[in-house]
């Protein structure tokens, strides 16, 4: 869960004594808490997250036990998209626009879904924003791309490599890669990675947040083309964008993200 954000679904409360603290989740029908007191053993800082983790897995649960056997597979692959939903479209403003407004960011953070060519991309500008941009539309595609080749543009990335080969004719400069940035704070990340491994954006989250989440397959490999997005589309294109922007700005400054955890 991410503290301390406007519009965050997420209360929190202390009982008569002043003894006891309850942070609550409520989203929908689901709703879920934690409890912290003195001489737990456990910091101040996580009665957040437990509630949001707690929440989490409450949706999952129900998700699972709601569907078929077949669906069941796609529902236990949901665990991205309903942190997603629960708790980073909240504290978000997204917006599909043509191209981003003027004047332009000196820092934005890219994350393109669809393969071959691209169908979308998503663009957090301050941390509070993300704009979705239908790389469908030819008018889209320019402006896309002026922007990516912009020198006055620092385009922050997760997979350099990966994002380049995805965007055949489209100059990238200026590109920041938080994935080569994480490979370097390897070793203090304590990141798990095999010979020739490079982190995924989840896995940075997790060494540096502490959040484990898994990627929805599902949506992530498919759907890109359709128009209007589904809720979950926003939710998962926004969620990459999004935290490609903290992770830098903590991979950069230690400390200067608050991902309540």
């Amino acid at each position: 869960m991410f503290a301390q954000r406007k519009g965050l679904p997420l209360t929190t409360q202390k009982d008569v004594t002043g003894a006891m603290w309850t942070a609550t989740v409520t989203v929908g029908e689901f709703r879920a808490s934690a409890r912290w007191m003195p001489g737990t053993g456990v910091s101040w800082k996580h009665l957040r997250h437990l509630a949001c983790a707690a929440f989490v897995e409450q949706h999952q649960q129900a998700m699972e036990s709601a569907a078929t056997t077949a669906a069941t597979t796609d529902a236990a692959q949901q665990d991205y998209t309903a942190y997603a939903l629960a708790c980073i479209v909240p504290t978000l403003t997204i917006k599909e626009v043509d191209a981003l407004p003027e004047p332009l960011p000196n820092m934005v953070a890219v994350d393109t879904e669809g393969r071959n060519p691209p169908r979308l991309a998503q663009l957090c500008v301050d941390g509070n924003t993300v704009y979705l941009l239908d790389l469908q539309k030819t008018t889209v595609l320019a402006s896309f791309q002026r922007l990516m080749a912009d020198v006055q543009v620092m385009k922050i990335v997760c997979d350099l490599a990966a994002e380049a080969s995805a965007l055949p004719g489209i100059i990238v400069r200026n590109a920041w890669d938080i994935q080569a940035l994480a490979l370097k704070l390897k070793l203090k990340l304590k990141l798990k990675l095999g010979k020739g491994d490079r982190p995924s954006l989840v896995s940075i989250v997790g060494a540096l947040f502490g959040v484990a989440l898994n990627k929805d397959k599902y949506i992530h490999a498919g759907g890109w083309r359709a128009r209007p997005l589904t809720p979950e589309q926003r939710a998962y294109a926004a969620a990459d964008a999004y935290l490609t922007y903290v992770c830098y700005q903590e991979l950069s400054i230690p400390g200067s993200v608050n991902l309540s955890l």
